[in-house]
């Protein structure tokens, strides 16, 4: 009798095993499920702490996502250890809190506040702005906190990592970079920010053709009035040759003897405090 009636419960979960595979069931969970976030739940705190998602896009820029030991979301800027679910600080200049919670109102170790990821993004984003952005373009916009843009407008918090439609803007460089190597940089237009012409001469944007410049954006002085010097009539005004000299440019010059800088080409031709016949002046070309 028993091994009749277990036979017949066999029977049946093969019949149903056969109806839901030719069935549009398995199709329709598919369906469902294709695109969503990955997640796991955690409802005990004896549950260990899960492998980072793949997408966190709620994060604020440069955090990342993880789970605690209780299954709380967060978002964690240091190291994070998966086996304690604990997020570690890194030790920089920042002024925000290294972790931040997705959605649940927690405390730390030490009793405070743990703030709200949502709240944070507009902190992090003016924090960077001042770090990376110009004047005409104070806005900061990033996915990841190193990387992105620098706006004219503000970013929109369901939108950090773009700058608005219809905002000016220029491209933040990861370290290293070299900012005159793209004409749209934001490291480039600090730069040109911060460089001033002698009298009379005319500041200008120009592509280097040859030389040490060569394929290279950089801010020039130009003038209308032919030299003393019988040189070419630009320069480059010293703080952009300080810059250029981080990348491996010029290197072999001295610039205080040399009518590329500025400096000298304004006592030699313009203030005339410095004779061009100077055996000291190196009138090499940019």
């Amino acid at each position: 009798m028993k091994t009749a009636l277990l036979l017949l419960i066999i029977a049946a979960l093969f019949l149903f095993l056969v109806a839901f595979q030719r069935s549009r069931l398995p199709g329709i969970i598919q369906e469902a499920f294709e695109g969503t976030l990955p997640m796991t739940f955690s409802t005990t705190n004896q549950a260990g702490a899960v492998t980072k998602a793949g997408v966190a896009p709620l994060c604020p820029p440069s955090f990342k996502f993880y789970t605690d030991r209780d299954g709380v979301s967060m978002c964690c800027r240091g190291r994070i250890d998966f086996t304690e679910g604990r997020c570690y600080p890194v030790h920089d200049a920042s002024t925000l809190p290294h972790v931040c919670t997705m959605g649940a109102e927690m405390k730390d170790d030490y009793g405070d506040p743990i703030k709200f990821c949502g709240s944070m993004i507009q902190s992090l984003l003016s924090e960077l702005g001042a770090k990376d952005c110009t004047t005409g373009k104070p806005k900061r916009a990033t996915a990841d906190g190193i990387s992105g843009f620098c706006c004219s407008d503000m970013p929109s918090p369901a939108s950090p990592d773009r700058c608005p439609a219809g905002a000016a803007s220029c491209a933040v460089l990861s370290p290293g970079e070299n900012p005159f190597a793209r004409s749209d940089s934001c490291g480039l237009e600090r730069i040109d920010d911060g460089a001033f012409c002698p009298h009379d001469m005319n500041k200008t944007m120009m592509v280097g053709k040859k030389g040490e410049i060569s394929g290279l954006t950089v801010p020039l002085c130009m003038s209308i009035t032919p030299p003393r010097s019988e040189t070419v009539p630009m320069c480059i005004p010293r703080n952009v040759l300080n810059e250029l000299r981080r990348y491996n440019r010029y290197l072999s010059k001295d610039l205080n003897k040399w009518i590329g800088n500025c400096e000298v080409y304004d006592k030699v031709n313009i203030a005339e405090s410095m004779s061009p016949q100077s055996p000291d002046l190196d009138k090499s070309g940019l």
